[in-house]
């Protein structure tokens, strides 16, 4: 696999994740118009609902392209997917909901019921848009998956700056009011433009069971995935203030660019694998994965060296709102856990080779070290090292998909390094070699 061949989509890729970076930098400034406590709650609200979307998406929409890439069962695929994916994600939030009494026997976060009563509506308005872009990861077509999060991120911009001109403020019911009417337009936009792709039927040889073996451990597996990166501040919120969990959401924020880099390989990574081992092409699947894991390790080193050395501290307290200054201790720990973070990306390789019982089991060891360190920080109220649980989890899980592809592949050490003279020769050729 020729990383050149693939350039226009790993460019629209990137153009997507500045996006999230580009919110990045407006979310900085809602942080200088937000207490430390609304930005805690609000951050809890927004981990909840994702939580919950992972497990839907991983449920019913990973199918679309796991099974969709065949057209004679791609209507049935989608009507299955689509209504799984409303049932699932509404409801949840609607449960979490109406056992919101029961639930504060264990959370006793005052401001619980401001969380629980907006989940059903958020949850609405966001599964045309999720449904949506997944039938556009599943085309390739990511420069539309750049609109339509131009859209939503757009929104969110706009409202923003109408707020902060209008009332000079910002608070936790005015961030829910943006989200909103961010992910509603997004979603009427998400539809207009995969118009085409919409498509139901039970036309198609493909039935529920196909579907239950192949989501219930998937869905498993990212359900417990996505517990040490979201519900690790519903858990920490347990033992500490909902103005601590604003300082650590503020590390997790600047720690984002780490984060969607992992997601970027995540969208680009499965289909490419479930085509080349639908092909049985495992020599370019293990090019793919190495290039993969080695570009991503090579870049993450490079800014842990930069930002370690007092970068990270110049920056944060020179550029960013005061608030985020109790959080550079926080986010030089996070960075850490950036070198775990490709060999989790290839979680979906092990999963596409048809082995998700294997990704769960690995993913469950990796979670279960992470829980452990997170009470261990509560019980000995040392919010700073809260990191070092998603540290444990990257790392864990990680280190096992590495075992595996290197009992499957032969994946050797010194491949880790191969996006050095990958690099130093596609410049060469580009810039220097002519005719």
């Amino acid at each position: 696999m020729r990383v050149q061949e693939h350039i226009g989509k790993i460019s629209w890729s990137l153009a997507d994740k500045m996006l999230f970076f580009g919110y990045g930098i407006v979310s900085i400034i809602q942080v200088k118009y937000l207490s430390l406590e609304d930005l805690g709650l609000f951050t809890i609200l927004i981990s909840i609902n994702t939580w919950i979307f992972v497990i839907s998406e991983s449920f019913a929409l990973q199918n679309i392209i796991q099974f969709g890439v065949n057209k004679q069962r791609r209507k049935r695929v989608n009507t299955y997917s689509v209504i799984i994916h409303a049932v699932v994600a509404i409801g949840i939030s609607t449960s979490i909901y109406l056992l919101s009494q029961q639930i504060g026997m264990i959370w006793k976060v005052a401001e619980r019921e401001k969380v629980c009563t907006i989940l059903p509506i958020l949850s609405l308005v966001m599964v045309p848009r999720t449904f949506c872009l997944k039938l556009l990861y599943r085309e390739q077509r990511i420069h539309h998956v750049f609109l339509v999060n131009l859209v939503f991120f757009g929104a969110l911009t706009l409202i923003t700056f109408y707020y902060i001109f209008q009332y000079e403020a910002l608070d936790y019911d005015r961030m829910v009011i943006l989200y909103l009417s961010g992910a509603a337009v997004s979603s009427a936009f998400s539809i207009w433009i995969s118009r085409k792709e919409i498509e139901f039927g039970l036309v198609g040889n493909f039935n529920i069971r196909t579907l239950l073996d192949f989501s219930i451990p998937n869905m498993l597996t990212a359900a417990l995935h996505a517990i040490p990166k979201l519900l690790d501040s519903v858990l920490l919120s347990i033992f500490f203030p909902i103005s601590q969990i604003g300082i650590y959401s503020l590390a997790k924020t600047l720690f984002r660019i780490f984060d969607e880099a992992g997601n970027a390989a995540f969208g680009l990574v499965y289909p490419a694998a479930v085509r080349l081992i639908e092909n049985k092409n495992f020599s370019d699947l293990m090019t793919m994965i190495t290039k993969v894991i080695s570009f991503m390790l090579v870049s993450f080193i490079f800014c842990a060296i930069i930002l370690e050395s007092g970068f990270s501290s110049y920056i944060i307290t020179t550029f960013l709102p005061k608030n985020y200054h109790f959080a550079i201790e926080q986010f030089n720990l996070l960075v850490i856990a950036s070198f775990g973070i490709p060999f989790v990306v290839m979680s979906l390789v092990i999963t596409a080779l048809g082995k998700p019982r294997l990704t769960f089991a690995f993913t469950l060891l990796g979670v279960i070290a992470s829980i452990i360190v997170f009470l261990f920080v509560g019980y000995i109220q040392k919010p700073e090292f809260a990191p070092i649980g998603i540290i444990a989890y990257f790392f864990i899980t990680g280190g096992l998909n590495y075992l595996f592809l290197k009992k499957r592949f032969g994946y050797k050490l010194s491949m880790l390094g191969r996006a050095l003279p990958d690099s130093y020769n596609y410049f060469r050729e580009r810039f220097f070699v002519k005719g």
